[in-house]
């Protein structure tokens, strides 16, 4: 009788069933199996390793470092990204669109590639640096920070952009028609009901800083955080998985903690600002001595971007990067003859993103459907699970993988199907959150009125939710596949010889001081990158990121 109910159960919810299968076994099961390693010793459950961490000096500093890295990076990107969102939306800023195209070239390249190019135009031996004859070093924790700042703008002009767009004009108007002075309105209006998205955009950033470790590797020096040390821990001489394990654990704990500090902040505070009909966002006029500052500011960013990416490219053209500055074609040509083997990484990365991009999409999709739709518990179970990956750094994702899928009865270590179902579900929140965005505009009412005129599911799918469900589709495939081509730290653990990508050569080529192959490479990735996102623009019809 149970065994009749429980299949009856079954057979009425399977989606949710295979969903709950999925998201157990991809995402909370490997970090399960990373906080379990970190508890074992010999075999044996035990604290010891924490004990052993929080003991060590060094480990504690290695722990402070990163926090003295990502607490400013924060600050930096939030502040340089709102001032963008702002000015492009409500300030009529000269030159906004270009500050705003070049603010989000970031987007399409891996952050260790502009740590690499501040390294070849400001470093100790870089192109400027030897020009005038300087003797600064930005290596170590200026350059960590410069790099992220800046990488991690577009980031929060994308999460900010839509609730400056929202906001309502006619509000701030009522404020300075009580006689509310200019900044008072800014501060008590405008930045309270930015609120919510100003900290979800920090610690989106934050977490980015925490998890990224190709910045600080190249360009960190002897300055050590811990994302760096979970990778040498991994893949080191002496291989320490537990110890990683530890390492990373300890990472996702101050994670965890400022999501509890960023809900408490919100709580249960109304930030509504739009109902019943959109307002038009409306250009305001703005005093000369508030636009000139902030548009010198866009401009040293831009300027930045361009002075950092453009000396790759230069440095690409040279006979030997910082060493023989003769100009030359000939490190392309030599790039794809050489044993970097260029056509194959490119097939490996555009085949694992694809794979990537599809499972991410249709699965984040599919959650979000049953979040919206079904309005029950197991849906809203399931979009928290999914949206888990939003707190993950992706060396710990990574190492999870390798700690779950190694041994036992999914092995997919060493094959090239963990990279891709290690991107897909890392990047899991976008398309959830995406399909989620777009499912709550779309009437029900239309779906329930097809069903009483005899359309069954499929043909109800088919011809009325999949039209209008089409942009976040291609939004969210687009995000995973081009995320995917140049993501480093979820999958840097799980490439093997015999399948490897582009990004992942290219972080090797640099670390081993390959410029000559590096450069080219780097040049070549950028390109493929943008020109893929740009054609899966055109061929959907959306507008895309704006590049």
């Amino acid at each position: 009788m149970v065994f009749n109910q429980f299949y009856r159960y079954i057979r009425r919810n399977t989606l949710n069933v295979i969903l709950l299968f999925l998201l157990v076994t991809f995402i909370l099961y490997p970090m399960l199996t990373v906080f379990r390693k970190s508890f074992m010793v010999d075999g044996v459950f035990s604290v010891a390793n924490y004990v052993k961490f929080f003991l060590n000096f060094r480990y504690v500093r290695i722990l402070l470092n990163t926090f003295a890295v990502a607490v400013p990076v924060t600050v930096i990107s939030t502040l340089f990204g709102f001032v963008l969102a702002y000015s492009a939306v409500r300030l009529k800023i000269p030159g906004s669109g270009l500050f705003r195209r070049l603010a989000l070239f970031p987007l399409i390249i891996p952050p260790f590639l502009a740590a690499f190019g501040l390294s070849l135009f400001i470093g100790r031996n870089g192109f400027l640096t030897r020009l005038l004859n300087l003797s600064w070093n930005v290596h170590g924790w200026l350059g960590i920070v410069i790099v992220q700042s800046i990488v991690f703008i577009p980031y929060v002009y994308l999460t900010l952009e839509g609730s400056v767009q929202s906001l309502d004009p006619t509000m701030e108007e009522v404020s300075r028609d009580l006689g509310a002075q200019e900044f008072y309105t800014f501060r008590r209006v405008t930045m309270a009901l930015l609120t919510p998205s100003l900290l979800n955009s920090a610690l989106l950033v934050f977490i980015l800083s925490m998890a990224d470790f190709g910045t600080p590797m190249l360009i960190g020096g002897r300055f050590r955080v811990l994302s760096v040390s979970i990778y040498v821990a991994m893949v080191g001489a002496l291989s320490r998985v537990g110890w990683a394990a530890v390492m990373g654990s300890v990472l996702l704990l101050p994670l965890l903690g400022v999501l509890i500090i960023r809900d408490r902040l919100i709580g249960e505070k109304s930030y509504i600002t739009v109902s019943g009909s959109r307002a038009a966002t409306s250009y305001r006029e703005t005093s000369w001595y508030i636009k000139l500052p902030i548009t010198l500011l866009l401009g040293v960013v831009s300027l930045l971007i361009l002075l950092i990416m453009g000396t790759v490219v230069v440095m690409s053209l040279v006979k030997v990067p910082l060493v023989n500055y003769t100009f030359t074609f000939q490190n392309y040509p030599e790039l794809f003859q050489s044993f970097v083997s260029v056509p194959t990484l490119l097939k490996n990365s555009i085949q694992m993103s694809a794979v990537a991009a599809l499972i991410g999409t249709v699965v984040g999709l599919a959650i979000a459907y049953v979040s919206v739709r079904h309005e029950s518990k197991i849906g809203n179970f399931l979009e928290y699970i999914a949206l888990v990956p939003f707190a993950i750094p992706g060396t710990v994702f990574g190492v999870g993988y390798i700690l779950a899928f190694s041994t036992g009865w999914i092995a997919l270590t060493g094959t090239w199907y963990i990279l891709a179902i290690n991107v897909a579900f890392h990047n899991l929140p976008v398309a959830v959150m995406a399909g989620k965005n777009q499912l709550q505009q779309i009437d029900k009412e239309m779906e329930e009125a097809a069903r009483d005129l005899g359309a069954s599911g499929l043909r109800v799918f088919k011809d009325i939710l999949a039209p209008l469900w089409r942009p976040a589709f291609y939004a969210s495939g687009i995000y995973v596949l081009v995320t995917g081509m140049r993501t480093i730290s979820a999958v840097i653990f799980l490439v093997t010889p015999q399948f490897n990508i582009l990004a992942v050569k290219l972080l090797d080529l640099l670390e081993r001081l390959h410029l000559d192959l590096g450069t080219p490479l780097a040049v070549v990735l950028v390109a493929i990158v943008l020109l893929i996102q740009t054609l899966l623009y055109q061929l959907s019809g959306e507008k895309g990121l704006g590049l």
